[in-house]
């Protein structure tokens, strides 16, 4: 017992030393193609332009692998099944293999990174279409073609995918950004643990993360028409470089510096909170009628779920009436099904409640 009891403090550990190494590793090598990506220098340019793809592409994919496979060791050995983690952690780690490790070599396109990122999240295909450059990326016109496939071909199956599995489809199995390290580095987070703390924010925290969300929304769509208006109508209100000034620090700000503290005291969900593609997909999730079953057995009020929640979600109080539940803010990571002790919950979307539906049906009639 205290064998097994070593054996998992030193992965929680070596889990958390990761963390660390990812949090280090993003602040330097983002800054540094921010801050030298484009200059004058063109070798220097390119050798750190080459650091960060290496970094974006076979950095980041070893990273969750690794981490996802100690979660995954983590997890067997509670005493309740993991059963969505598990599936999380999997089709994760096979994303980002093969679109960003097998992808880029097949194509020889090293930026098919950029390509994969949820609508609102960045300007990239306007950015393209003006100048075929995006940040520090200068892309070739025939690259620039295939990158603007491929993003209108993702957003489709990202969309679809939504609209059949709800918002777990994109942010709990496929979200190459804060998704992917949220479920793999979840064991290990936050950094700075409070004692008798649950997995999601304080009220105040809350009310912060509201404010953001409303301002990454209204700033994401401002530059996006701002550079619209300059592509197709050829009207420049705001000078081009400036906006994508704008967005390169908006970058550096919340999607990466926030989104790494975040690590160290919240949980690896803070930028899922208000992450402006998180949002929309959270409102196409209300048509695929994404909820939480909540009457499968009996609620006996024990608050695990609550606590395993990240978005601080306040499951019990529907399943203690034995309503199902349906959130904006529910990323669909199912921790909280998985942790049930009297296995009461369930993730389920209109879909799939047909396919449960046709089964049971299916059944039934066998056995008569």
């Amino acid at each position: 017992m205290k064998t097994k009891e070593k054996s998992k403090n030193s992965l929680l550990k070596l889990l958390k030393v990761i963390v660390v190494i990812f949090i280090i590793t993003g602040f330097v090598i983002g800054g540094m193609n921010g801050a030298l990506g484009k200059s004058e220098n063109v070798q220097l340019a390119h050798i750190v332009r080459t650091i960060y793809l290496m970094y974006e592409n076979i950095f980041r994919t070893v990273i969750i692998i690794i981490s996802s496979y100690i979660t995954f060791k983590l997890l067997k050995n509670r005493n309740k099944g993991s059963k969505m983690r598990f599936v999380s952690l999997i089709t994760f780690s096979s994303f980002m293999l093969i679109i960003f490790v097998i992808m880029p070599l097949i194509t020889g396109i090293a930026d098919v990174a950029i390509a994969v990122m949820p609508f609102s999240w960045s300007s990239m295909p306007i950015q393209l279409l003006k100048d075929g450059h995006f940040f520090s990326s200068s892309i070739q016109s025939h690259t620039v073609n295939i990158l603007l496939i491929m993003y209108v071909v993702y957003q489709g199956v990202v969309l679809l995918g939504t609209l059949i599995y709800g918002r777990r489809f994109h942010c709990s199995m496929i979200c190459p950004y804060a998704g992917g390290h949220a479920e793999s580095f979840s064991l290990a987070l936050p950094l700075i643990k409070k004692k008798n703390s649950r997995s999601g924010f304080s009220n105040l925290t809350l009310k912060l993360l509201n404010i953001l969300k409303v301002f990454m929304i209204l700033f994401a769509f401002g530059i996006m028409g701002l550079m619209a208006i300059d592509v197709f109508g050829g009207i420049e209100v705001v000078s081009f470089e400036t906006l994508r000034q704008m967005e390169m620090i908006k970058y550096m700000t919340f999607d990466i510096i926030l989104m790494q503290l975040a690590y160290v005291t919240l949980n690896g969900r803070g930028y899922c909170y208000y992450c402006p593609a998180g949002t929309i997909l959270g409102l196409v999730s209300k048509l695929s009628g994404q909820r939480i079953e909540t009457d499968l057995t009996e609620c006996i009020n024990c608050g695990l779920c609550d606590r395993e929640c990240d978005m601080s979600i306040c499951i019990s109080e529907k399943a203690l009436k034995g309503e199902a539940l349906s959130h904006i803010n529910c990323v669909g990571c199912g921790h909280c099904v998985d942790i049930c002790p009297k296995d009461n919950l369930k993730y389920s979307t209109s879909i799939t409640r047909k396919i449960y539906a046709k089964k049971e049906t299916t059944t039934d009639c066998s056995c008569n």
